[in-house]
């Protein structure tokens, strides 16, 4: 599914210009980020919490990350093993650090 994914979002964003892609997602990014921090603050607020919101914000997000992925040359694989190797570094020097 995830390879399948990918590819979907290539193709939806293939058309168009390289530069502008690169502003919307960030700002696409950036906005259903907020929309999702949206979700949590009246979730903690109002005690409001609708599951399929979350769904749909957070399907949101993947997608314009999966874009800005691939403007990069990265697989999402590829962001997901880098991001494992970095928390496991900091935690290997949190948990050496002696104080």
């Amino acid at each position: 599914m995830l390879t399948e994914w990918q590819e979907w979002i290539e193709e939806r964003w293939r058309k168009d210009d390289p530069g502008t892609t690169l502003l919307v997602n960030i700002a696409g990014l950036t906005g259903e980020a907020g929309e999702v921090a949206e979700l949590v603050k009246k979730q903690s607020r109002d005690g409001r919490y609708v599951k399929s919101d979350m769904l749909l914000e957070l399907g949101d997000v993947l997608h314009y990350l999966t874009a800005m992925s691939h403007r990069y040359g990265f697989t999402l694989e590829d962001i997901m093993e880098a991001n494992m190797d970095k928390v496991n570094k900091r935690r290997a020097n949190k948990d050496g650090f002696k104080g």
